[in-house]
C-alpha cells in the first residue's frame, strides 16, 4: 500500500514539476529572454500591429489605384479588361508582401517558406496547365490588342462570332446576334484567325443579285448603282461602290453589289437593301428568275403552254 502511494506521489510531482518547466520556458521565451534581447511578446505584438496596419493600408492603396484608373479625362487605361488586371495584379502582391513581413518580424526561416512555395507553385502548374495557358494567352490578348470590349469579332472563319463583352484571365466573353453569351479559351484566340469587324471605321455591304438571261447587263448595272449613288449613308469618296457580273449561273445571271457603310448602319443596310433592291428591279422591269424548264418541239420551236387550249 505505500508503495503505491510513494508512486503516485512521484507522478503528482513529476507532472507539477513538467508545468513549472513548461511556465519558466514560456516566460522566458515570451517575457524575459536574457539581456540586450528583445522579448519575444513584444515583437509578436508588434507583428500583429504590421499585419492590421498593413492590411488598411493595402486597402487604401487599392481604392486610390482603381480611381486613378478612372478620374481624368485621360483615362490611364480604357478597357475595364485592363483595368481589372492591374488592380488585382497590385493588390494580390501587396497582400503577398505584407504575408512575408509578418514572417519575417516574427523570425520565421523564410528559405523554408520560399521552397515550399516554389514546391507548391511547381505541383499547381503541373496540374493546371492549361489554366496558366491561357492566363498567359490573356496578357497576350491584352496587351497586343487584336480587339478591345465592344468590338465585333469573328473566331476561325465564323467559329465563334460576337461582340466582346469581357477579356478575363482564362476566357474571353463574347455576345452572339442571338444574345447568346459564348465563353472562349483565351489560348484557343492567340492560336485562331481573328476577323475583326469593328477596327475599321467603314464596312464593305455585298449584295448578289439574280437576274434573268435576257436582261440587259447595262440596265441592271445602272439600276443598282443609282439605288446606292443617292443614299447618303453609303461612302461615295474614299470607297466608290461598284456592280459586277459576278456569276453565270444555269438559270441566270448572278450581279454583286458592292459598296462601303459605317460600321453601325451595316446591319441595318444588309437587310434593308434586300428589299429596296427588289422594289427597285420590279420597277425597272428587271426579271428576277425563277428555275423553270423550256421545252421544245421536234422543229425546235419552244412551246408556249399559256397559249395551249
Amino acid at each position: 500500500m505505500n508503495m503505491i502511494l510513494i508512486s503516485w506521489e512521484g507522478f503528482w510531482k513529476s507532472l507539477g514539476d513538467f508545468f513549472v518547466r513548461l511556465g519558466n520556458s514560456l516566460y522566458t521565451f515570451w517575457i524575459n529572454p536574457g539581456d540586450e534581447k528583445v522579448p519575444y511578446i513584444a515583437t509578436f505584438i508588434f507583428g500583429l500591429i504590421f499585419l492590421v496596419l498593413g492590411y488598411f493600408l493595402i486597402k487604401l492603396i487599392n481604392k486610390i489605384i482603381r480611381k486613378i484608373l478612372k478620374l481624368g479625362k485621360k483615362k490611364f487605361v480604357n478597357e475595364k479588361s485592363i483595368k481589372n488586371l492591374i488592380a488585382s495584379t497590385i493588390s494580390a502582391l501587396l497582400y503577398f508582401l505584407l504575408v512575408i513581413g509578418f514572417l519575417a518580424i516574427l523570425g520565421a526561416n523564410l528559405t523554408g517558406i520560399a521552397t515550399i512555395i516554389s514546391s507548391g507553385i511547381l505541383a499547381v502548374g503541373l496540374s493546371l496547365q492549361d489554366v496558366i495557358s491561357n492566363f498567359a494567352s490573356g496578357i497576350i490578348i491584352l496587351s497586343s490588342k487584336p480587339f478591345v470590349v465592344g468590338d465585333y469579332v469573328s473566331l476561325n472563319n465564323g467559329e465563334a462570332e460576337g461582340t466582346v463583352k469581357e477579356v478575363r484571365f482564362t476566357s474571353t466573353y463574347l455576345e452572339n446576334a442571338d444574345n447568346n453569351m459564348i465563353s472562349v479559351p483565351n489560348k484557343n484566340i492567340v492560336n485562331s484567325v481573328i476577323k475583326n469587324y469593328s477596327k475599321m471605321p467603314y464596312r464593305r455591304v455585298t449584295i448578289t443579285i439574280s437576274v434573268n438571261y435576257d436582261s440587259d447587263i447595262d440596265k441592271v448595272k445602272n439600276s443598282l448603282l443609282e439605288l446606292v449613288l443617292n443614299d447618303d449613308r453609303v461612302d461615295k469618296i474614299n470607297n466608290k461602290p461598284s456592280v459586277v457580273l459576278s456569276n453565270l449561273n444555269e438559270y441566270s445571271l448572278d450581279f454583286t453589289l458592292r459598296f462601303y457603310v459605317k460600321q453601325e448602319f451595316y446591319w441595318d443596310f444588309l437587310y434593308e437593301y434586300n428589299e429596296l433592291i427588289i422594289k427597285k428591279c420590279r420597277k425597272d422591269n428587271i426579271d428576277i428568275p425563277f428555275k423553270r424548264i423550256d421545252i421544245y418541239d421536234i422543229n425546235n420551236k419552244k412551246v408556249d403552254f399559256s397559249k395551249e387550249k
